[in-house]
């Protein structure tokens, strides 16, 4: 376990299968509060693991277990789990009722995290002899709106909580702003908004400004005791366009544009995948070959996106890898280099997904990481005040430190990339830790009007060693899939590569792939054999290198 803290004394790990238990809504919370609460003091209580997700969760477990850090393994029913959860490790019981206070349940998680309770209904088995700490149906009754329970949970826990998370308590419909309350709740990131205590809410209108919701939200983003910019863990969906969610970045939600986004809302057992404790030394990466520039060349990086979002990290992203490793070892000569974003969280969070994710790199050696959008965490920068912004530039540099990479995806807002240009691009310019940054504009089909020019990047900072690359998304193949004015996202592996061959010579640029317009591993892999002789992959430390030097070729500068 080289460079992470870790436990004193190997665990043992309770192995809890809710999948095959079939359970209600009130049991699985119940579950995973427990777990949050094990997963504190896992030397004391035992570890604790949940298995919500069913084979996805056995791999994990099965590929941890070779870090060093566990010890025995056991499966536990749930009655003997939440029997003993309820005698030895949890403080007491919230009195809640699901049926009545479903809206409310994010604020109810925030009460178990600050007060160490399991919330619990009445004539449940697991209460036995345990105390109730809290009677949320007498503090919140059965018609609390979501502000009010955000209020209270506010004003009473706020103080002792370490950031904040969002959670949808279950709704869907057309309507983004009258949603229609018609699912449970996803139970996946409660372990770990409990062990770390994170003040977890939910309102509709939190982020539309002029709203009552809206003046609640500048209170919970400006008044607490959290470091700023504040990282919002779970996600964000309270206002869709496009097929996508306005505030998921949250830097817009409030004036005060001092938070981003920890995509965390479908990834499971972080309270668990945490206890070895943050990763303290830098992870290297795979050695990077030599790239001498030839202005007879094109030079393309492409990278794997969606990687601030662990929750595919844990899932789709792990079959991506897989298949990758798979390939290379079959056909070594067409194992094309190939950039992966990943969640600089899982330095902290899941140190053992990176060290997976390091390990088939290395097997590999033609495959490297960088940081996902928009670096430290999924945000809009270029909006952040002074304050905020340098400490997020630190943080980025950090986490780029850690991860051995020398560059980051940076999404903005439309309209906003000129003061990233001038203000915010330049600060990494002297430290030197982060020269690529791959631009990606929201709403991902508008144009980004300083790149009009028609150029591939942009050289910006006062040592001239930070390059801006302009935006080209791939999110799918099928055109039919497109919304509005996207169409040059959805491009055949064909089109894509008549596009690229035709680059003037001496260009450097590069794609970022996602998958939630249909994209897959196969996407890629079709691409590259279509690409002509004089188009070079390469990786995220040459694609800077080969943009400055055509920079200096076209400028004449040193």
């Amino acid at each position: 376990m080289d460079g992470m803290a870790g436990p004193s004394a190997r665990v043992r790990v309770s192995v809890i299968n809710v999948v095959d238990a079939s359970l209600s809504f009130q049991d699985q919370l119940a579950v995973q509060v427990c777990a949050g609460l094990a997963n504190r003091a896992p030397e004391t209580h035992g570890a604790a693991y949940v298995v919500l997700k069913g084979q996805t969760d056995w791999d994990w477990l099965a590929d941890v277990i070779r870090d060093g850090w566990i010890g025995s393994v056991q499966n536990e029913t749930v009655p003997a789990f939440l029997t003993r959860c309820m005698s030895s490790t949890a403080a007491g019981y919230i009195r809640f009722n699901f049926s009545e206070q479903h809206l409310v349940v994010p604020q109810i998680i925030t009460a178990a995290g600050a007060l160490s309770a399991v919330p619990l209904e009445d004539g449940s088995p697991f209460i036995g002899s345990a105390a109730k700490v809290l009677d949320a149906i007498a503090a919140l009754g059965s018609n609390s709106s979501l502000r009010e329970a955000t209020l209270w949970a506010y004003d009473r826990f706020v103080n002792v909580t370490t950031t904040l998370a969002f959670m949808d308590p279950g709704f869907t419909g057309p309507d983004p702003l009258a949603p229609v309350l018609s699912r449970d709740p996803n139970p996946s990131l409660v372990d770990l908004i409990v062990k770390e205590r994170m003040f977890n809410m939910y309102m509709v209108e939190a982020c539309i400004p002029g709203t009552p919701d809206y003046a609640l939200m500048e209170r919970v983003a400006t008044r607490n005791p959290w470091p700023r910019p504040i990282a919002v863990f779970g996600y964000d969906d309270t206002f869709k366009i496009f097929g996508g969610d306005l505030f998921e970045a949250e830097t817009s939600c409030v004036k005060a544009h001092n938070m981003g986004q920890v995509a965390t809302d479908s990834a499971s057992n972080l309270a668990f995948f945490s206890i070895p404790g943050p990763i303290t030394e830098p992870v290297p990466q795979p050695p990077r070959p030599a790239v001498t520039f030839n202005a007879s060349r094109t030079y393309l990086a492409i990278t794997v996106g969606d990687g601030d979002n662990m929750g595919f990290l844990q899932s789709s992203r792990r079959s991506w890898m897989q298949q990758r490793v798979q390939r290379c070892q079959a056909d070594p000569e067409g194992c094309f280099p190939l950039l992966w974003s990943i969640s600089p969280h899982t330095l902290r969070k899941a140190p053992g997904w990176l060290r997976w994710f390091y390990a088939q790199a290395n097997a590999t050696a033609r495959d490297w990481f960088v940081l996902p959008p928009s670096g430290h965490l999924y945000a809009y920068p270029s909006q952040m005040p002074d304050g905020p912004q340098a400490a997020f530039v630190s943080r980025t540099e950090d986490d780029a430190r850690m991860l051995s990479t020398s560059a980051t995806v940076a999404w903005e807002f439309a309209l906003t990339w000129q003061e990233g240009i001038d203000r915010y691009f330049p600060r990494y310019s002297e430290a030197g830790v982060v020269s690529a940054f791959f631009a990606v504009n929201v709403p991902f089909m508008l144009p980004i009007l300083p790149f009009l020019d028609g150029k591939f990047f942009k050289v910006l900072g006062n040592r001239s060693n930070v390059v801006l690359f302009r935006p080209r998304e791939w999110r799918g193949t099928d055109p039919s899939k497109a919304p509005p004015l996207s169409g040059r996202e959805y491009l055949t592996a064909a089109q894509m590569a008549d596009e690229v061959n035709a680059y003037p010579p001496g260009t450097a640029t590069q794609i970022y792939v996602t998958s939630d317009g249909g994209a897959s591993f196969d996407t890629i892999a079709s691409l590259v054999p279509l690409l002509e002789e004089h188009v070079q992959l390469v990786d995220d430390h040459a694609i800077a290198a080969m943009a400055l030097a055509s920079h200096a070729r076209s400028t004449g500068a040193p």
